[in-house]
C-alpha cells in the first residue's frame, strides 16, 4: 500500500502588510513555494524546483484573488480552518480527515481578500510497493482499474471513494490518476483496435440526492484526442455518458483547469416553471469549467439515468422526461424505464421534469412523439391556446385561417375582453368563436382586416400574415435585414416581420434564399410559430 508523509499538523498563514517566506514543510520537501503582497496590488508568484524551470507569475488582486498553483503532481497543498491568530499572522490546523485539499498543477484555487498574502503550506508525497493497480494521489481514494476489452471498446474504470457532506457527494479525480487512465485506456485500445473509454465510478452514500465529481481539463482533452473516445461519470444516483462527439466537444469549451459535472435536485426555479412542472421531480445537470457553464455539445448526445421511485399508480410506459424552459415549456426527450431508473438522451444540458406524458395534456391521436410539432402542440393544449379540431384531433396539416390564428394569439395573451362593441367587419358575426379574438386584434393593431370591411376569416393564413400578426403582438419591435431571403422586398408590409422572425429563431425560412411568404400554413407551423415566439 502507498503511504503519504504528511504532517499531522500542517499551517497556512495569511499575512496583511509583510512579505514573509515559507519553505515546503514536511518531513520530505523540494521545492518551494513564496507568495508576496505587491505594492502594485498584484499578487507575485515564485515557483522553484529542483526538476523544473523557475517559473514566475503575476496576478492582479481584485475581489478574490486567483493564484495558479505550479508545483508538480507530486505535491499537496492542504487547507484547514482558523485555530490562532499571533499579531498578523493566521495559523490553521487541519485534521488529514477533514478539510483537506490536494491541489495539482495548473489548478486554481480561490483566495478571499483584496488585501492578504497567502501561503500555501505543500508536502511532498512518497510511496512505497504495490497497490494492486490502483493509485490514491487526492483527498479521495482513488483506484484506477486494468483496461477492460468488450466488443469495440476498452474500458478503464476509475473508482473513487469519498465522504459525503449532508446529501451531497463531492468527488475528485487528480491529474496524475486521471493521466493514468487515459494513457492506459489509450494504449490498450490502439493495441486492441478497439475505442477508449473511461468510466468514473463514484461511490456515494446512502442519504446522497447531488453528485458533483471534478476532473482535469488537460486528461479530458487527450482523452477526446483518441478516435471514438467516451466518458461516463457513474453513481447510485446518477450516471452521465457522453459519446465520442459530446467527449470532444466538452473538452474543446473547457476554459478552466477542471471540469465539473453535477447533479442535484433543481433549485431557484421561477413561477413558471413551478407551474409546468406540477410538483414533479425537477433536476438540474450541468457541466461548468472556469466558470463557465457548458450547455452546448456540438451534436453530441449525452445518455443521463437518473434514480427515480415510480411514484404511486404509475407505470413505467408513463413515464416521461421533459426540458423545462425558463419560460415555463416542456419538451419530451427520449425515455425509458427499468431497474428503478429513468434514462433520457439530450444533446444539450439544463433543467429537467421527470413525470409523465400525462403533463403534456396532448391527447390527440394524430400528434405523435418525434414529430417537429410535438413539443409546440402540447405547449399550446396545455396552456389552452387550442383544444384541436375534436377531443382527440388536432388535424396538424390542416391548413390554418386567419381566424384560426387571431384566436391562437388571443387565447395566449388570456382572451381579453375587447375594450369596444364596434365591429368594423360585415363578415364576422357576434356569435362566431373568434368574435372577441378579431375585436381585440383589431384594437391591438395586430390586424386591421383585409379591407375598410372585411377580415376573410376562413381565408388561408400565409407565412406572411402569420409573421405579421406576431409581430405586432409583441409590439413591433425594431428589425433589419432579412439575409439571404430573395423573395421578400424591401417595402413589403411584412419585411421587418420576417426580420425579427428570423432574428428571434421562430422561423429559418423555407431554404436558405427564400422565406416563401405567399405560402399557406398548415396548423401545425402556426402552434410551432407561436411556441417559438412565447414559450422560450
Amino acid at each position: 500500500m502507498k503511504k503519504k508523509i504528511l504532517a499531522k499538523l500542517l499551517v497556512l498563514c495569511m499575512v496583511v502588510g509583510m512579505v514573509p517566506t515559507m519553505a515546503v514543510a514536511a518531513t520530505e520537501t523540494a521545492g518551494s513555494i513564496t507568495v508576496n503582497s505587491a505594492t502594485n496590488g498584484s499578487v507575485y508568484v515564485v515557483h522553484s524546483d529542483t526538476e523544473l524551470e523557475k517559473i514566475d507569475e503575476t496576478y492582479t488582486t481584485s475581489g478574490d484573488t486567483k493564484i495558479r498553483l505550479v508545483p508538480d503532481s507530486g505535491y499537496e497543498v492542504v487547507w484547514g480552518d482558523e485555530t490562532s491568530k499571533t499579531g498578523s499572522y493566521y495559523t490553521y490546523t487541519v485534521d488529514n480527515d477533514t478539510n483537506v485539499v490536494y491541489i495539482t498543477r495548473n489548478d486554481t484555487i480561490i483566495l478571499g481578500g483584496q488585501v492578504a498574502t497567502v501561503h500555501p503550506v505543500f508536502t511532498k508525497t512518497s510511496s512505497s510497493g504495490g497497490s494492486s493497480g490502483g493509485s490514491s494521489s487526492s483527498a479521495d481514494k482513488v483506484t484506477v482499474g486494468e483496461p477492460a476489452t468488450s466488443g469495440g471498446t476498452t474500458t478503464v474504470e476509475v473508482k473513487v471513494e469519498t465522504k459525503t457532506s449532508g446529501t451531497t457527494t463531492s468527488a475528485t479525480v487528480s491529474r496524475k490518476d486521471m493521466d493514468k487512465a487515459v494513457d492506459s485506456a489509450v494504449e490498450a485500445a490502439a493495441k486492441a483496435g478497439t475505442t477508449p473509454a473511461i468510466v468514473v465510478k463514484v461511490e456515494t452514500g446512502d442519504k446522497t440526492t447531488a453528485v458533483k465529481v471534478d476532473l482535469p481539463a488537460k486528461s479530458l482533452k487527450t482523452l477526446s484526442e483518441a478516435e471514438g473516445a467516451t466518458l461516463s461519470i457513474t453513481s447510485d444516483v446518477a450516471d452521465v455518458v457522453l459519446d465520442s462527439e459530446s467527449t470532444a466537444a466538452l473538452a474543446e469549451q473547457a476554459p478552466g483547469s477542471t471540469v465539473t459535472v453535477s447533479v442535484k435536485p433543481a433549485t431557484g426555479l421561477n413561477n413558471a416553471q413551478k407551474e409546468a412542472a406540477e410538483g414533479a421531480t425537477v433536476i438540474d445537470v450541468s457541466v461548468t469549467s472556469g466558470g463557465k457553464q457548458i450547455t452546448d455539445f456540438g451534436g453530441g448526445v449525452l445518455s443521463i439515468s437518473v434514480k427515480y421511485a415510480l411514484p404511486e399508480g404509475v407505470s413505467s410506459g408513463e413515464v416521461q422526461v421533459f426540458y423545462l424552459t425558463d419560460g415555463g415549456a416542456l419538451e419530451a426527450h427520449e425515455t425509458s424505464y427499468s431497474g428503478g431508473e429513468v434514462t433520457f438522451t439530450t444533446t444539450h444540458l439544463s433543467k429537467y421534469v421527470i413525470g409523465t406524458k400525462s403533463m403534456l395534456g396532448v391527447s390527440f391521436e394524430d400528434v405523435l412523439f418525434g414529430q417537429y410539432y410535438y413539443d409546440a402542440v402540447a405547449w399550446a393544449a396545455k396552456n389552452k391556446i387550442t383544444a384541436g379540431i375534436t377531443a382527440t384531433m388536432f388535424a396538424p396539416d390542416k391548413t390554418c385561417t386567419r381566424a384560426e390564428i387571431v384566436s391562437f394569439l388571443w387565447r395566449a395573451a388570456g382572451s381579453p375582453e375587447p375594450k369596444s362593441a364596434s365591429n368594423p367587419f360585415t363578415d364576422v358575426d357576434s356569435g362566431a368563436y373568434y368574435y372577441k379574438a378579431v375585436m381585440w386584434a383589431v384594437e391591438e393593431g395586430i390586424t386591421a382586416g383585409t379591407s375598410e370591411t372585411t377580415f376573410s376569416p376562413d381565408k388561408t393564413c400565409t407565412r406572411a400574415e402569420a409573421m405579421a400578426f406576431l409581430h405586432r403582438s409583441e409590439g413591433s419591435p425594431a428589425a433589419s435585414g432579412v439575409g439571404s431571403f430573395t423573395d421578400v422586398p424591401a417595402d413589403a408590409y411584412y419585411t421587418n416581420a420576417v426580420a425579427w422572425a428570423v432574428k428571434s429563431e421562430i422561423t429559418a425560412g423555407t431554404s436558405e434564399t427564400t422565406f416563401s411568404p405567399d405560402k399557406t400554413c398548415t396548423r401545425a407551423e402556426i402552434v410551432t410559430f407561436l411556441y417559438r415566439d412565447m414559450a422560450k
